[in-house]
């Protein structure tokens, strides 16, 4: 008899026992027993392992489990660690492949961690993850694969589970960059704020980066004051930034104390930054030149430059020295110029401003200038801070200009060719510029022929070197029409402009058609160009017959002139037209002339469309404040003009209406691109001031932008008592308590400063 409780055949009379392979218990005869005899499942009929199986678990009391012979030779970040690699001893692929491969092969937890995105892909003998945005598997995260999730490819089986799988880092190093926001200066009376910024470089999500602040090179005599340094960390936020506050009276005065930020991210890579801070050897006012280091203007801009400064809070207790002791002292170039006009004597406001102002064209093209600014206690003038900024005055463009632009020329008439109104934008207009050089250039518009005088001499030539030359018709083989450009030159710079010139043959008066009218150009800036949204004059003269007895009429006949509007009679030889904005480049007009006997003759003009100033926005500091309290600093920002019409000139206005229905006027039309005002509440439970910009061209063509800012009403209604008092001078016998009122009113009349 076999053993008990095995499963085998007795064989008698030989009194042995065989083993039966496919029953599930595994012999020491058997390499396997997975409890059939079937082949290709990893254990085949004859209880053998097959190729590309491992099989374990059998014994004399259980069957064998047969799995995929892998095994895991490396796994590793690749693709600037945005990627992971995992090679397996023979070719693999996912069992059961789709939409969630990560899912099947990691398993929900670290499918997790995998980041928005990501996905699972095999190929050769590789399982290639890739990571997606915010991915929080890092360096340190150890690899799991379910089993059963992977077969050998092109063989039916599961593999084993695998975990704990290290994964080597990416050859790439992935280090964040990090910066720290400081001031260079700090009052031992202001808290020191610290704000640091990192951003990922080229790989490795910054979610769930750490940071720590430390204070570094601390000499030793410093310790007792540097006790409170300690090691501050944390997680960054998804804005990427940290920053710490450090109570001031912690820290020696005169001193360079230096910080250190240091930031790893999710795979391990660390930067760092250092920032170094100077304690003022005793308290300063601390002083803010409003603006960059750096400032360019024109010599045709007005400059106004802001600095504020204040004492700090603790400043009185300790000298007895505030706010309202501190003066302003301004210079250029390191020098007084009597160029600069300067406020010398700081006035109290709430952001506690001075400002200096230039006027235009003082300061000279193509040269950068220092202006520097100290903040000073009146009582004690050595207790100062001193600040600089340089600004450089550009090169402005030169305008070319031919007075009267396209113009029609009677037989026998004498006419100017004057480009004598060109002129250099960087000096005040009306001044003399022996320095502009002047070219011509004519050519018939017909043939592209240099323009000729009826003696065959050129006509650019009689032109070159002048600003302005008398022509007479006469010198011409009448009819001609000519297109006269100017080049205007002066150091490295150009500019030119282009005008017709059409000179009339003398009439026939036996002609059977009617002659045509001369249509003059009507626009009083000269130019062949009409402004959107505009009314012209167009005028004409008729130099044969008399007028009084031909018909005339206007019409619009190319261009936007279904939307075009005559405002006066068409009838006469002048009309007036509106021109609305439409986006076209040019509207032409006609002009018909009918004779007794019915002919008729036609003239046209083409006006093209001045383009308004494009490309800037309108930006309000502070967006928010109190009424009659802060001090509003308005700006035109990125304004140009395509056509170069400049300078550009600038509008401001405040309604608490966004219809404007209302509104007070902050500014008249100025070449300033800003303006400082207080403002007021609006009424009601609104906080809403609408400011509305408006910038022309030289041209006039205007563009409007609008933003809003929020005003409330200051806690402390005592800060108004100044305001109401000069409210009562100007109203007598104002007796109304109503704060909202007196605000208001105030601001609309008084709202400069």
């Amino acid at each position: 008899m076999c053993s008990p409780g095995k499963t085998a055949t007795y064989s008698y009379p030989t009194n042995t026992c065989s083993v039966i392979c496919g029953d599930g218990l595994r012999y020491t005869t058997e390499v396997c027993d997975d409890g059939n005899t079937n082949n290709y499942d990893g254990c085949n009929s004859a209880c053998g392992v097959e190729k590309y199986f491992v099989c374990i678990g059998g014994s004399l009391t259980t069957k064998d489990t047969c799995y995929c012979d892998l095994s895991v030779v490396s796994a590793t970040f690749s693709a600037g660690w945005t990627r992971i690699e995992v090679t397996f001893s023979y070719p693999v692929q996912i069992s059961a492949a789709g939409a969630d491969s990560c899912g099947t092969v990691l398993g929900s937890t670290l499918h997790s961690l995998l980041g928005v995105g990501s996905s699972c892909s095999t190929s050769d003998n590789k399982l290639t993850i890739n990571l997606g945005t915010s991915s929080k598997f890092t360096a340190s995260t150890k690899l799991s694969i379910n089993a059963g999730s992977l077969t050998i490819t092109g063989v039916s089986c599961n593999n084993q589970a695998f975990s704990d799988i290290s994964v080597s880092p990416d050859s790439v190093s992935c280090i964040p960059a990090v910066s720290i926001v400081a001031p260079t200066y700090l009052s031992l009376c202001v808290s020191l704020k610290l704000s640091g910024v990192a951003s990922a470089t080229t790989c490795g999500s910054l979610e769930g980066a750490e940071f720590a602040w430390t204070l570094v090179d601390v000499a030793p005599e410093w310790t007792e004051k540097a006790s409170y340094v300690v090691v501050v960390q944390g997680q960054l936020s998804a804005a990427s930034g940290t920053s710490v506050t450090i109570d001031s009276s912690n820290l020696l005065a005169s001193k360079e104390y230096t910080f250190k930020l240091t930031v790893t991210n999710a795979v391990g890579g660390s930067g760092a930054a250092t920032v170094s801070v100077t304690t003022n050897g005793e308290i300063t006012p601390t002083l803010n030149l409003i603006g960059p280091t750096m400032q360019y203007y024109y010599a045709y801009q007005h400059i106004v430059l802001r600095a504020e400064a204040e004492m700090a809070a603790c400043a009185n207790s300790v000298t007895s020295y505030s706010t309202n002791d501190l003066r302003f002292k301004w210079t250029l170039d390191s020098s007084s110029d009597s160029a600069v006009q300067a406020l010398a004597q700081f006035t109290q406001t709430p952001q506690n401003l001075s400002y200096i102002e230039v006027l235009q064209y003082v300061l000279a093209p193509g040269r950068t200038y220092t202006v520097g600014v100290t903040a000073y206690v009146s009582k004690d003038p050595d207790v100062s801070t001193k600040l600089s900024a340089r600004i450089y005055i550009k090169n402005s463009p030169l305008v070319a200009l031919i007075r009267g632009e396209n113009r029609t020329v009677l037989p026998g008439q004498a006419f100017s060719v004057d480009g004598s109104q060109s002129f250099d934008s960087s000096l005040p207009r009306g001044k003399t510029d022996s320095a502009l050089q002047y070219s011509w250039e004519c050519t018939v518009p017909e043939t592209r022929a240099a323009c000729k005088f009826a003696n065959g001499s050129a006509v650019a030539e009689a032109l070159q070197g002048c600003s302005t030359k008398e022509l007479y018709a006469s010198d011409f083989a009448a009819p001609v029409s000519m297109e006269l450009r100017l080049i205007v030159k002066k150091d490295t710079r150009t500019a030119d402009t282009i005008s017709g010139i059409t000179i009339l043959s003398a009439l026939n008066d036996t002609a059977e058609v009617a002659d045509a009218p001369y249509v003059l150009f009507p626009l009083s800036n000269g130019l062949l160009r009409a402004n959107p949204d505009s009314t012209v004059v167009l005028s004409a003269v008729y130099p044969g017959e008399a007028a009084k007895d031909l018909n005339f009429w206007w019409n619009c006949v190319e261009g936007p002139c279904e939307k075009v509007r005559f405002l006066s009679p068409i009838s006469q030889l002048a009309a007036t037209v509106y021109i609305p904005s439409t986006g076209n480049s040019s509207v032409t007009f006609s002009l018909s002339a009918q004779r007794g006997n019915g002919t008729v003759a036609n003239s046209t003009v083409t006006l093209g469309m001045n383009t308004p100033p494009l490309s800037g926005s309108i930006s309000v500091s502070p967006s928010s404040g109190y009424a009659l309290s802060t001090r509003f600093e308005i700006a035109a920002v990125g304004w140009t003009d395509p056509d170069g019409d400049l300078p550009l000139q600038y509008q401001f206005e405040a309604s608490e209406h966004a219809d404007f229905s209302e509104s007070v006027a902050l500014s008249d039309q100025i070449l300033q691109n800003y303006v400082q005002s207080m403002l007021w509440k609006p009424q009601g439970d609104s906080t809403t001031i609408y400011i509305r910009l408006r910038v022309y061209d030289a041209a006039m063509a205007m563009t409007e932008s609008v933003t809003t800012v929020e005003v409330y009403y200051d806690t402390d209604p005592l800060k108004y008592l100044s305001y109401i008092t000069r409210l009562n001078s100007v109203y007598e016998g104002l007796t109304t308590n109503n704060i909202e009122f007196l605000i208001r009113v105030f601001a609309v009349r008084f709202q400069r400063y």
